[in-house]
């Protein structure tokens, strides 16, 4: 969701009564959740949930907007909406510094936490420490989730790796269809049900999913580009963020080697 004027061919809203027109029926076991990315959008105009609309908000911030993202967190709550905070690169944060975030998460109550890997550089260790200091000292009530990009394609054994740990907290894991999501994409839907089919429990219909791919979203990527390339490999290495690397290979005029340089 964003403040200005909505245009139905985006996925842009400006109102929850706009995302309620796209919503033709509510499936029963389903959470329908929009995502604000602070200070894009003026919380105090959302309405109240009222069921008939999205259930949950999803609130994007920067480590350097720790202290103010939970003024517009708290008024959300109060308005009855399921609320996902979700700090921005959170690898990038020292562990005093998460855990100065996770006191004030613990304050707050929301419905769920994220560990975002918002440049994909997130490696498996990575991935272990910061899961076990949040999950040791976050309120055991908060779900926790994850989600990633795809640049060192590493989404799929980061997600295997975060489904297999023992613990009692509900997790949540961001995928997408086709992997479907800007620069280089994110994880793939296909791939983590038929993971979830094979070492858990048969519940999903991957059929469905390919059926979804045909119909919907090949057509989509032959015209906005999505998924591995080298320059957003270059833009993780370098923590650069992927925007730039998209730019770059949009002039058509550099090798791989120049984009190192330009990250640089």
């Amino acid at each position: 969701m964003r403040d200005g004027e909505f245009d139905e061919n985006f996925t842009v809203f400006n109102s929850v009564s706009a995302i309620k027109n796209c919503l033709e029926k509510k499936a029963s076991l389903s959470l329908y959740v929009a995502m604000i990315q602070y200070g894009k959008f003026d919380v105090d105009f959302i309405e109240e949930c009222d069921g008939s609309s999205i259930d949950g908000i999803r609130l994007t911030f920067h480590k350097y907007e720790m202290d103010d993202v939970f003024i517009d967190a708290d008024k959300l709550i109060k308005k009855g909406y399921k609320v996902f905070m979700q700090p921005v690169g959170t690898v990038t944060y020292s562990d005093e510094a998460l855990l100065r975030l996770i006191s004030k998460i613990n304050t707050l109550n929301p419905y769920a936490f994220y560990l975002v890997d918002t440049l994909g550089t997130m490696y498996k260790n990575d991935l272990l420490r910061i899961f076990y200091l949040v999950d040791n000292n976050l309120n055991k009530n908060i779900f926790l989730g994850f989600h990633s990009h795809n640049n060192l394609q590493l989404s799929f054994a980061n997600a295997q790796e975060l489904m297999q740990i023992d613990t009692f907290r509900t997790i949540i894991i961001d995928s997408t269809v086709f992997g479907m999501g800007r620069g280089a994409g994110n994880l793939n839907t296909e791939l983590i049900t038929q993971f979830i089919n094979k070492q858990f429990e048969h519940i999903y219909d991957n059929l469905e999913i390919i059926e979804i791919i045909d119909e919907y979203i090949k057509p989509l990527k032959s015209v906005y580009s999505w998924g591995y390339e080298a320059p957003y490999y270059v833009a993780s290495i370098t923590g650069c963020h992927p925007d730039y690397a998209t730019f770059l290979m949009n002039k058509q005029t550099m090798k791989n080697k120049r984009y190192l340089f330009s990250f640089k």
